[in-house]
């Protein structure tokens, strides 16, 4: 059987009706224009994860690249200083300085679905000992306070309070966490908070993306309302007899020379 050589545009169609992000061969988060397809990248070791395709989500935090502003303030229960720093990865970091004991950074969220399956995911570096990420003062369901005890150092987490899973990645110098919370009775009314455990510690927190389903997506970035990503869609086109989009089909790219 002879093969016949294509190029990867010559074999698919693809749209997607927004911006949306993903992580280049440099591993720096970087932004596909709408329509363009994303070709993501394991942005710890740089290895090739394929074409990402995601469905439609949004990030329901506002100013998701930016900490001095509104929404985003100081803890309920402790204080603190916060910057906006250039991160090394692509995205901006908030720099927060605990001021007193649970000093940190929050933001309000409302309004959420009831019964439905929620998961806030997020960058964390810091050399404190421990950071307490919490939503706090939460609906029963959820327990009086949904927390989990982070050591960043090594991305331990312990006493995990009403979230469903806690699991995290590393990146760069710190660690993606992805927290989920499982499906509760009623709508969510809460304060979603970094709490630094020691007075004068430090802490480095960026893209922050709270989002209705049960695993964390692509960051999307915010800035006065909430943002939707457009879902991809991508279709075989000449050769769609041999292609499934429920069992899977192989595609590969090479160069190949005569001997």
């Amino acid at each position: 059987m002879a093969l016949t050589p294509k190029a990867f545009a010559e074999l698919v169609t693809f749209t997607r009706a927004s911006p949306a992000s993903y992580y280049g061969s440099d591993g720096l988060l970087k932004t596909a224009a709408s329509g363009a397809s994303r070709l993501n990248y394991n942005p710890a070791t740089l290895a090739p994860r394929g074409i990402l395709v995601e469905e439609l989500r949004a990030n329901l935090l506002l100013q998701s690249n930016a900490f001095t502003v509104s929404p985003w303030a100081a803890t309920v229960s402790g204080t603190s200083t916060r910057a906006d720093v250039a991160g090394t990865l692509g995205f901006t970091l908030a720099q927060v300085t605990a001021t007193s004991a649970s000093g940190g950074l929050r933001q309000s969220v409302g309004s959420l679905t009831s019964a439905a399956v929620y998961t806030v995911s997020f960058y964390l570096e810091s050399t404190t000992p421990q950071v307490i990420f919490q939503l706090e003062n939460g609906l029963a369901a959820y327990g009086t306070n949904t927390s989990v005890t982070i050591t960043p150092s090594t991305g331990a987490t312990s006493g995990q309070v009403g979230f469903s899973s806690v699991t995290s990645s590393p990146l760069g110098s710190g660690r993606v966490y992805q927290c989920i919370l499982p499906a509760a009775g009623g709508s969510l009314l809460a304060n979603l908070e970094w709490r630094i455990v020691n007075n004068g510690g430090v802490i480095y927190v960026g893209r922050p993306q709270l989002e209705l389903g049960a695993v964390a997506t692509s960051f999307i970035v915010t800035t006065t309302a909430q943002v939707t990503r457009a879902a991809d869609v991508m279709q075989m086109s000449s050769l769609s007899p041999w292609f499934t989009s429920t069992a899977g089909t192989f595609y590969v790219e090479y160069d190949y020379a005569d001997p």
